[in-house]
């Protein structure tokens, strides 16, 4: 269980990283 949610919030945490840098490029 706790390496799901482990997994879970590095993949939201890859997600938001995602986000900022394309909000950075525009």
């Amino acid at each position: 269980m706790h390496e799901v949610s482990y997994d879970y919030d590095l993949l939201v945490l890859v997600h938001l990283f995602k986000v900022h840098l394309k909000y950075l490029q525009s």
